[in-house]
């Protein structure tokens, strides 16, 4: 996946938001270390698999540059429902293991910029061969 998002260059951030759960943060470094990109790894309270997103959200409000962030299910899914609906009662949009989700600011609201999958990546190198 870091190989595909290396080449891609659809990964830009400047910081890696990540749970306070070891996988979260070696995921994190792996990310970090596979883009060969200078961005901080900051462990954030608040973004294990049961928190309420809600906090997180706040956080995100006072975010100026871009942020990524690893994390668990249902939480991701939970918060990205919560940002591009505004509410969560039910997600939305339900984020597949290991698959990586774009989400972007403007004006204001929160829109799904793209998404991708370990298998997306396997497919679109399957057709490069």
């Amino acid at each position: 996946m870091t190989r595909f998002l290396q080449k891609s260059g659809r990964l830009k951030t400047s910081e890696f938001w990540h749970s306070p759960l070891v996988r979260a943060k070696d995921t994190a470094n792996r990310l970090a270390e596979g883009l060969h990109c200078r961005a901080s790894l900051t462990e954030k309270s608040g973004m294990e698999p049961a928190s309420d997103p809600t906090e997180l959200v706040k956080r995100l409000a006072k975010q100026r540059r871009p942020v990524a962030i690893v994390g668990h299910e249902p939480h991701l899914s939970t918060l990205a429902t919560l940002l591009l609906l505004g509410r969560a009662e039910q997600p939305f949009l339900v984020l597949k293991k290991c698959s990586i989700t774009a989400l972007e600011r403007k004006a204001g609201r929160w829109r799904l910029r793209w998404q991708i999958s370990p298998k997306d990546v396997s497919r679109s190198l399957a057709e490069k061969d």
